[in-house]
C-alpha cells in the first residue's frame, strides 16, 4: 500500500493568482497502487470527488506521496458558493482546514 496525503487549496476569490484568504484541505489515505496525474478520490460523499490531482510528489523521507488537487474556487457549482461555507463543507465532510494568516 502506498501512504498519500490528498490536498487542495480552497480559494476566496476566482483570481488566477492565489490570493489571502486561502485555507488547504487535506487528508491522509492509502491506495494500492501508485497516484497519477487526473485521479480523482472517493472518500464518500464530498465536493472533493470533483477534482481532479493535477501534481504529485514523492517524499522520500516519509516514504509516501502529496497529490495536489486542483484548487477549488466559491461558485463552481458546489453545495455552498462562498469561501466559509466551503470551508466548513469539507471540515463536516472530513478534512483538515488549515487557514492562511490573514496578512501577510
Amino acid at each position: 500500500m502506498y501512504k498519500v496525503r490528498v490536498e487542495f487549496y480552497i480559494r476566496s476569490n476566482e483570481e488566477e493568482e492565489l490570493t489571502i484568504p486561502f485555507a488547504v484541505a487535506y487528508r491522509d489515505t492509502e491506495l494500492p497502487f501508485a497516484p497519477f496525474i487526473g485521479l480523482r478520490f472517493h472518500f464518500g460523499i464530498g465536493a472533493a470527488e470533483q477534482l481532479p490531482t493535477i501534481k504529485i510528489a514523492w517524499n522520500d523521507k516519509e516514504q509516501s506521496f502529496r497529490c495536489r488537487l486542483e484548487d477549488d474556487l466559491p461558485g463552481d457549482g458546489i453545495e455552498t458558493s462562498d469561501y466559509n461555507g466551503l470551508k466548513q463543507l469539507y471540515a463536516e465532510d472530513g478534512w483538515t482546514i488549515l487557514e492562511t494568516p490573514t496578512e501577510p
